[in-house]
């Protein structure tokens, strides 16, 4: 999953104001999806809404560690951004954002320092690994603050609305792939069609997905 693109598709923090979230329940178990598709019609729910607990449990940690990496990388620069332009009526609205974002770790001086070093070495993947080295509840910190700050889904920006289908599923032992065919109508009543292709893995003995956003190969130029 090209999670680069997902901190491009989400929105801006539109909902700087929202409340903080509630105090940190007891954690609830992950579902247990028992088919690919199973998995996948719970992810395609989960990002209309949407539902971030729901959504970062359909992934792999593997593909968790992504999508946390660029929600964290999103508000962590908005933050700076603010913080930089010396806004205090805006860095006001945003305190119980940064607040949570303080308390599971990520603080603007461990952000800061995680800049640097990327713009250094220009290491995409230590940067993301010392992100995540900072939280110590990375699905709770991306639930809590995605949600807080208003950071909306789909992966995709289009005019037209999309339909998805997931399709030609094999299942290989514990993994499986599948092809998800996108399908709109432009105001010229004209049909397109576009396929990725999309990987699956069991993890605790449910199916979740690895990696998906890869054009099909038989649609790569």
């Amino acid at each position: 999953m090209k999670m680069r693109s997902l901190a491009l598709a989400c929105a801006a923090l539109a909902a700087l104001a929202a409340p903080a979230a509630a105090e940190e329940k007891e954690k609830p178990k992950a579902p247990t999806y028992k088919t690919p598709q199973e998995v996948f019609d719970a992810a395609e729910k989960a990002a209309v809404k949407p539902d971030w607990k729901t959504l970062v449990h359909c992934y792999t940690p593997r593909a968790q560690g992504e999508l946390v990496a660029a929600v964290a990388f999103l508000v962590g620069r908005r933050r700076a951004e603010l913080l930089a332009g010396k806004d205090a009526e805006e860095l006001k609205k945003g305190k119980s954002i940064f607040d949570l974002m303080d308390k599971h770790g990520l603080t603007s001086t461990a952000f800061e320092k995680i800049e640097k070093a990327l713009a250094k070495d220009k290491d995409e993947g230590k940067a993301t690994k010392s992100l995540l080295g900072l939280l110590e509840d990375p699905v709770a910190f991306v639930d809590e603050v995605a949600t807080a700050a208003g950071i909306t889904l789909p992966f995709e920006v289009r005019e037209y609305k999309e339909q998805k289908k997931l399709t030609d599923v094999k299942i290989d032992g514990d993994k499986a792939t599948g092809t998800v065919v996108f399908t709109w109508t432009d105001k010229h009543k004209k049909k397109h069609e576009r396929k990725e292709s999309i990987t699956f893995k069991k993890v605790g003995g449910g199916w979740r997905i690895d990696e998906e956003g890869k054009p099909a190969k038989k649609d790569r130029k």
